[in-house]
């Protein structure tokens, strides 16, 4: 997708130099002026690069907002074990994944989902991957 997005910008960077310089179909500068035509393919471009990178970055911004208040819950969530930490949380695919370091048993992960109700999308599965190596499936969230 990024080379995709590459080619096509440097594609509408050449196509917006010759324009801008009036080149026309027979190939010299000071011909008669880019035709209707070549503008809309302008915005075509421009359109089919400015899309897809706009999606990314919508989609990137709201899955780092969702991991911070996993986070953030998991920390409220683990708040009454001692010596227990979050140490991250991933997301991959459509899961997000809590990684904790708990020296005793895990409080119950009903307590967490219910937290997480209302500051992520329902139906986001939710994973807690403990650094003793157990991994429990919360289950998803809104459930």
């Amino acid at each position: 997708m990024l080379f995709l997005s590459n080619l096509l910008s440097m594609v509408f960077a050449g196509m917006v130099a010759f324009a801008a310089l009036g080149f026309s179909r027979d190939g010299g500068p000071g011909g008669r002026r880019a035709p209707r035509r070549a503008y809309v393919m302008l915005g075509l471009l421009f359109a089919a690069v400015v899309l897809p990178l706009a999606a990314d970055t919508v989609a990137t911004v709201l899955l780092d907002a969702w991991t911070a208040r996993t986070r953030s819950a998991a920390q409220k969530w683990f708040s009454d074990s001692p010596g227990a930490a979050v140490t991250r949380v991933d997301a991959q695919s459509r899961t997000l994944y809590v990684h904790v370091r708990s020296p005793g048993a895990l409080p119950p992960v009903a307590d967490l989902l219910d937290d997480l109700e209302g500051q992520v999308p329902d139906g986001v599965p939710i994973v807690v991957d403990a650094a003793r190596g157990q991994q429990i499936i919360a289950g998803k969230v809104g459930d």
